[in-house]
């Protein structure tokens, strides 16, 4: 059986007294069976059951018995034990105080060695005997025996108290001392010894006045430690100065050859033989205010290093985002914001650190860190620029048709997009910033020459569109995308369709016919113009030229609606004006009603004065709108409605200016009143017009003595607003 020599040993003796109770109380239960468990036939005999169970029972019984003896034996052994070793550890005290007197009787403070290593071993030992009496003390709780009390511990351990804080500061002061002066200077941790240096000078001052009556000899090597300290104190300024990580970097040599320079020395090598001791011997101490700008000098370029360090560090992550462009077989860069707001506030820094007096010592790899910031930053600045327009362009010069009529500039693209290509390839393979700024990879090179292809690319082009704007004017109304979409697609004429409406006001798109050939005009509302002649948009001088039957488109719109003019003022006197007005083009019922108001006015004042322009109005011009009101009531299409809309307004505003007419009494058709309106006339023309050679009747308008030739231009079926007279002020400043 183990010694028991914790408190688990004492609880499982008490199981064993437990287990013990339990099967006495278990063959007393036996007896009593029969009394509770009769079922049918069954009976129990409490003798039987004893008979079956007690020699198990028993057997047990008496095996936990004896191992409760053992145990019970055993236990008194180890009281025994405990009394034994404090006897012994009496012994151990007392020797312990007679050490104590030996350490009283130190005195010789140059014997530090020895004094100090014997104190701290005396204090060891009694911290060591704390231990045991608290050993001792648990035993005796197991054991359920009395607290023993061992004071002599405490006043041991305050008797050797003062002595062990004087000789450990001693020691330590000694020990740092040797290690401080004959040490490697760049290997000590100068921060710590000065405060440590400083600590034992406080200290060492108020220990030697605390026991100066109870132990003079103490005080004594308690000030000398203090005098020791305060000599020792003078190397402290040049041991922050100088063991401190700013003299340790790649780049300090440039200092330690000021600090060599100052002392009138060979020049410094700062390494393992580098000690305090021997920059005293050089007479560092002297030129300590020296010492510290230079250390000075030294922590801030470390700090410029660091932070040129930690700008470096900020780049290494940083990445493009590359991301496939469409079909087209390669890539864009993205996530550009971070990395150009980074290069601004990081070029800013370093161009800071540039002009810090401190940066001499650093100053090529600073100027190397800015020269490739702004090498990245031009770079990055060549390559948005040649994506931007690489993205502009290379949808145009995927045209066939581009590229015939663009062979050079087609050229030179493809040498741009191979360029492009294979920077995006390799911008795929390794996204890094700054492994793509790399001016051995020439990035910014490629890209500026990209860029300058692509400026000639962009003005061939430009200059290309110019043409054809001068060629056909009406495209300078289209954007350059526009005008290219129309140009790139020559192959499909009907692709120009959705771009009509910019170059011709009127035209909403026009009717193809199977042979491509362009037979009508439609105006947005879905009015129908046929046209004269059809045009042949695949003849040869228009074929893949759409600038030629835009032109020839042009040139017809004016001829056509020329032609509905003049059928129309040879219809309109023998159709019902309300028939008439369903038959034409809206724009041509304009006009042609204006001719012939104009010529009824006329009429109606050579013939009447006052009174026709009366006789006129309730005759004609109400009749005329009646007419009108009464078809807007019967069943049109919206063409019709549109049109009819239009000529309520000019009708209205005919009536209108005929009252106001016959208001003022006006009595010829020389009155300005008259001559001062807008009249449409059917004459000769004066000059070349659109649709008119000179000498050709046409439509002329009129105001006072000035009049100009009528245009032609197809203007659709579009609502008309209310005339005021603030529209007829234009009409006249506008003529005149």
């Amino acid at each position: 059986v183990a010694k028991f020599s914790s408190q688990g040993d004492q609880l499982e003796i008490n199981d064993c007294h437990a287990e013990i109770r339990e099967i006495k109380e278990m063959i007393a239960s036996v007896e009593s069976v029969r009394d509770r468990c009769v079922a049918g036939c069954l009976t129990v005999n409490a003798a039987q059951a004893k008979r079956d169970l007690g020699p198990r029972v028993e057997e047990k019984l008496k095996v936990l018995q004896k191992f409760a003896e053992d145990t019970e034996k055993e236990l008194a052994e180890l009281k025994y034990e405990l009394e034994v070793e404090k006897n012994k550890f009496q012994v151990t005290l007392a020797k312990h105080q007679a050490d104590l007197a030996k350490a009283v009787a130190f005195e010789d403070y140059d014997r530090w060695d020895r004094a100090s290593q014997f104190v701290l071993d005396l204090q060891a030992n009694l911290e060591a005997a704390t231990e045991t009496v608290k050993d001792f003390n648990a035993r005796e709780k197991r054991f359920k025996q009395a607290k023993s009390d061992w004071p002599l511990i405490e006043t041991l351990e305050a008797d050797l108290d003062p002595f062990y804080r004087t000789w450990s500061m001693i020691r330590s002061f000694n020990a740092g001392k040797k290690d401080w002066l004959d040490g490697p200077l760049l290997d000590m941790d100068a921060p710590k010894a000065e405060g440590d240096v400083m600590d034992w000078y406080k200290k060492s001052a108020k220990l030697a006045k605390l026991i100066e009556k109870d132990h003079p000899a103490l005080s004594e090597c308690a000030q000398r430690l203090r005098e020791d300290t305060g000599v020792f104190r003078k190397n402290l300024p040049v041991m922050v100065a100088l063991a401190t990580p700013a003299l340790q970097q790649e780049h300090s040599a440039y200092h330690w050859d000021k600090v060599a320079t100052v002392l009138g020395a060979p020049p410094l090598e700062p390494g393992p033989n580098l000690t305090l001791q021997s920059l005293i011997d050089l007479g560092v101490t002297d030129h300590v205010e020296a010492i510290e700008e230079i250390s000075t000098h030294a922590t801030k370029q470390f700090g410029l290093e660091k932070q040129l360090a930690g700008m470096k560090a900020d780049w290494q992550p940083l990445a493009f985002e590359v991301k496939d462009y469409k079909n087209s077989g390669t890539s864009l860069i993205g996530g550009l914001d971070d990395i150009i707001a980074l290069l601004d506030e990081h070029i800013v820094k370093t161009q800071t650190m540039r002009g810090s007096p401190f940066v001499k010592g650093i100053l090529k790899e600073c100027l190397e860190w800015e020269e490739q910031l702004k090498y990245g930053q031009s770079m990055l600045d060549e390559w948005v620029k040649t994506q931007r327009t690489w993205m502009y362009l290379e949808p145009i010069f995927a045209s066939d048709d581009i590229m015939r009529q663009l062979p050079s500039e087609a050229k030179k693209f493809a040498e741009v997009d191979k360029i492009w290509r294979n920077c995006m390839a390799e911008a795929k393979a390794n996204p890094n910033f700054l492994h793509l700024a790399d001016p051995r990879k020439r990035f910014e090179r490629l890209f500026k020459q990209a860029n300058a292809k692509l400026d000639e690319v962009q003005k061939g082009l430009a200059d290309y569109l110019e043409i054809k704007r001068l060629y056909f004017p009406r495209f300078f109304f289209l954007s350059n995308d526009e005008l290219l979409e129309i140009i790139s697609q020559t192959k499909d004429p009907t692709a120009v369709q959705q771009h009509l409406n910019k170059a011709f006001e009127g035209i909403g798109k026009v009717k193809f016919e199977k042979d491509l050939k362009i037979s009508q005009m439609l105006a947005a509302k879905g009015e129908v113009v046929v046209l004269d002649e059809k045009i042949d948009v695949e003849s040869p001088q228009n074929k893949g030229n759409v600038e030629c039957w835009l032109l020839e488109l042009e040139s017809m719109q004016w001829r056509t609606i020329k032609t509905s003019t003049t059928e129309s003022l040879e219809d309109y006197p023998v159709c019902p004006r309300a028939q008439w007005t369903l038959k034409w083009p809206q724009q041509v019922v304009l006009g042609v009603s204006s001719v012939f108001w104009a010529v009824e006015v006329t009429d109606a004042l050579t013939a009447g004065g006052t009174t026709g322009l009366r006789k006129y109005i309730d005759e004609t011009l109400n009749p005329q709108l009646g007419d009108i009101v009464q078809l807007v009531r019967g069943k049109l299409n919206k063409v019709q409605m549109s049109t009819l809309g239009a000529l309520v307004v000019i009708d209205v505003h005919a009536r209108d200016t005929i009252e106001m007419m016959y208001d003022a009494k006006v009595e010829q058709a020389t009155d300005f009143l008259w001559v001062s309106q807008l009249r449409y006339a059917w004459e000769p023309s004066w000059k070349k017009g659109q649709a008119v050679s000179v000498g050709d009747n046409t439509l002329v308008c009129k105001i006072v003595n000035a009049k100009a030739l009528y245009g032609y231009e197809y203007l659709g079926n579009t609502m008309r607003l209310v005339i005021t007279p603030l529209t007829d002020r234009c009409y006249r400043t506008m003529i005149g």
